[in-house]
């Protein structure tokens, strides 16, 4: 099969796993974690539609009384969903579609970068792990800027490598764009620094050092996102709205060297999201001995910037809502399997060249299985996760072992490798199943549909949201955008140890006329929902939240 045709497979089946959610509207239907950040995104692209569709001046709807501008990443995606809405009218899942296309182009980017680390069943496998990854299938049609960002990311590395090979001026122009546009997009792309000072440490790179136009370019290329974020950071200071940026405490600082639970929540994110059992063996291996080819350094150096970074910010990329913060150490694996599978190609093709085929074909089988595994087993995924992979990893071990004891120990190793890699592919797309199958908020918006005919008239409303410190002290965004989204009102985001009766008396002198309340967070607070009834009549008592008038 020629490259193109396999390109095109391996780009048609992405765009399968990814189309089940192309077209989900904002309800709450998607991972409740990523619902909190969909209705951020939806919520600015509708006031950039309703209002002023200034790039620069993004705004939210839990800005209390004021206009609401807020700090954020740069608004590619809210502000073309924006363009969209003026011409087809508001319909939030063409940020889906919009995101989409995004993975699509950041999937070429890395079959190009691919093709030139590996040889071509390299390249081939590298291409069907990224494809089949969970966390860039379900970024592809997540309303957050990480899908953005990612493109970013592979399209810097992609002509960055081709610029330390060729030194065609050209390539750093390309690697300045797409740098620029991910540290835009998303502040994650800034391990991206750490990766390109690795590969210009190589012993082939390391004159590029002392380019003066290489720093220029840098520092071109970092220039927009830091004046961006500086105006972030004035608007958050003047109007106390953000997105998680300069409301939360993200670096670990001394912390991460006293308490291991920072260092065993990045590594447990990358062993769920980004590593399956199977795959960890190849990587490692790879590691150890392909050490030498440049594959395996890139990949490596690209891998370990990404976790530098975690490490550095593991007060948000440790903890488990954080996971699809990981996204950025995709590419770096699906390389690091191919380097695994191409030297596996290689054995078997010296030795018994029908093999090579045979391995080619049971790639292609567990590609579709993964496939199947995706629109069928959303049920089963739960019992198929980490616990059950690891134990087929380790049956695999065994039956390596008992090769070997047979008297074919130069032949265990490669065994155990070659039938590691249909399972790694197996498992993505049961994790890709898993991550649908995950916990929903659609009792949330149901709750918000039925309060909302009692909201009649102008006016503003309050909303709980979750705690502004975390166990060490330290301040988590606290906002809970949902509410305000799905019931079209502007209003107050509270601290939910701050609700109380008199903090509803204060924001109601400020114009707030309800209350919106959801029945976890009154179970949080002792003696919180008697307090309420004394004081204020209730609206609405649903299952899942309450609605109180702040009289």
């Amino acid at each position: 099969m020629s490259g193109r045709a396999a390109s095109l497979l391996i780009l048609l089946l992405a765009l399968l796993v990814r189309l089940p959610d192309a077209l989900r509207p904002v309800d709450g239907t998607v991972l409740d974690n990523v619902s909190w950040r969909e209705c951020d995104t939806a919520m600015m692209a509708r006031n950039f539609s309703r209002g002023d569709l200034n790039p620069l001046c993004p705004t939210v709807d839990f800005g209390g009384d004021g206009a609401g501008l807020v700090e954020a990443e740069f608004p590619f995606l809210p502000w073309a969903m924006a363009l969209c809405y003026r011409v087809i009218g508001e319909r939030p899942e063409v940020g889906r579609l919009l995101n989409l296309l995004a993975s699509l182009a950041a999937l070429v980017l890395f079959l190009r970068l691919a093709a030139r680390l590996l040889p071509p069943f390299g390249a081939r496998a590298a291409g069907l792990f990224f494809a089949l990854s969970p966390l860039p299938t379900g970024l592809a049609t997540s309303l957050q800027p990480d899908g953005f960002m990612l493109l970013g990311v592979i399209g810097a590395a992609h002509f960055f490598l081709r610029f330390t090979e060729a030194r065609q001026k050209r390539d750093l122009v390309g690697a300045l764009l797409f740098l620029a546009a991910a540290l835009l997009a998303k502040a994650s792309a800034v391990h991206l620094g750490l990766f390109f000072l690795l590969l210009l440490l190589g012993r082939d790179s390391r004159a590029l050092l002392r380019s003066p136009l290489l720093w220029l370019v840098s520092l071109l290329a970092v220039l927009p996102a830091a004046l961006w974020y500086l105006h972030g950071r004035t608007v958050w200071l003047e109007h106390g709205n953000s997105l998680g940026l300069s409301s939360e405490q993200h670096w670990a600082g001394a912390a991460l060297f006293t308490d291991a639970r920072f260092v065993f929540g990045v590594v447990t994110n990358q062993l769920r999201h980004v590593f399956p059992p199977a795959a960890l063996l190849l990587a490692a291996w790879a590691a150890l001995f392909l050490k030498n080819e440049r594959c395996v350094r890139v990949a490596l150096a690209w891998w370990l910037s990404t976790f530098i970074f975690f490490l550095l910010s593991a007060r948000t990329s440790g903890d488990d809502w954080a996971f699809y913060y990981h996204a950025i150490s995709a590419p770096a694996a699906a390389l690091l399997f191919g380097a695994a599978l191409a030297a596996l190609e290689r054995r078997m093709a010296a030795s018994a060249p029908p093999e090579k085929r045979r391995l080619g074909a049971v790639l292609a089988a567990a590609a579709l299985l993964a496939v199947l595994a995706v629109f069928g087993a959303p049920r089963l995924a739960p019992l198929l996760d980490w616990p059950l992979l690891v134990a087929l990893t380790g049956l695999l071990a065994f039956l390596a072992a008992l090769w070997a004891l047979r008297g074919h120990a130069a032949g265990a190793w490669v065994l155990l490798l070659v039938l590691s890699a249909p399972q790694s592919l197996l498992h993505l797309g049961l994790k890709v199943a898993l991550t649908r199958a995950g916990p929903r908020m659609s009792t949330s918006y149901g709750a918000a549909r039925e309060m909302a005919p009692f909201l009649q008239g102008e006016g503003l409303i309050a909303a709980a949201g979750d705690r502004s410190r975390d166990e060490d002290g330290c301040p988590v965004d606290h906002r809970v955008p949902y509410m305000f989204f799905w019931l079209e009102r502007r209003g107050f985001s509270l601290p939910l140890e701050q609700v109380g009766v008199e903090e509803l008396h204060r924001v109601a002198r400020r114009g707030a006329r309800w209350f919106v309340i959801e029945n976890w967070q009154l179970r949080a607070v002792p003696g919180l929902q008697e307090a309420l009834a004394g004081a204020f009549p209730p609206l609405y008592k649903g299952a899942a939240a309450r609605l109180y008038r702040l009289e």
